[in-house]
């Protein structure tokens, strides 16, 4: 499958599971342990924020009351307009705004944010893609700004009917969607040596609406 078919699969699965209310990060409690993370950073007062697969906008709704201005950029254009409307209904509009695009062509400006964050979708990317997906990160990021990533550790128990843990590659496709579940010497590798990590943890969580009832997320701070 190539780039522009692998897209398409995803924009068509996460436009039904948004419809539906299935995708699984909206109802995943993971923000406190988020900030908690992010409080080792010496972000400015007003940060400029990318997030990466901002879905309904949940996590850039949170980093706005941290006090940071976000641009949040999803793939699927129904959700994105949502998410405008929204913000729009909530008075947000001067802190964040959603705009459609693919992550390995982000429409923005060379050395323009002091974060990007990525809750759930790098672990979705083919493996064969991820080089060009770090290059736009590292591209969009100013000097001496972070990459926040929350992504499936390879810890977790089980996952449908597979065992995350045996998986030697660590690659699954479920549903026509491909999920990686992480080390933390992979999600290092990827990004050493553009960018510094200064944290990673591996904490796991109870879920009532995933797959299973307990999932393991691995967190990375990465600084460049």
């Amino acid at each position: 499958m190539n780039h522009k078919d692998q897209l398409q699969s995803l924009k068509d699965y996460f436009t039904q599971a948004y419809v539906t209310g299935t995708d699984v990060w909206t109802h995943i409690p993971y923000q406190d342990t988020a900030f908690g993370i992010l409080s080792q950073t010496d972000l400015p007062k007003d940060p400029f924020v990318l997030d990466i697969g901002a879905g309904r906008g949940r996590w850039g709704l949170k980093l706005v009351e941290a006090g940071a201005k976000v641009i949040g950029i999803d793939i699927v254009p129904e959700i994105v307009k949502k998410a405008n409307e929204e913000i729009k209904h909530l008075g947000k509009e001067s802190r964040i705004r959603f705009v459609e695009a693919d992550v390995f062509d982000i429409p923005l400006a060379d050395t323009s944010f002091d974060m990007a964050t990525d809750i759930g979708t790098l672990q979705h990317i083919p493996h064969t893609t991820w080089q060009h997906y770090a290059d736009e990160v590292v591209r969009i990021l100013k000097p001496r700004g972070y990459y926040f990533n929350v992504s499936l550790s390879r810890a977790t128990p089980r996952f449908f009917d597979t065992l995350p843990p045996t998986l030697e590659e660590g690659h699954v496709t479920k549903f026509g969607v491909p999920y990686h579940f992480f080390t933390k010497h992979e999600i290092r590798e990827l990004f050493e040596p553009e960018l510094e990590c200064i944290d990673q943890d591996v904490v796991f969580i109870n879920t009532k609406n995933g797959p299973e009832k307990q999932i393991a997320l691995l967190f990375s701070l990465f600084q460049k």
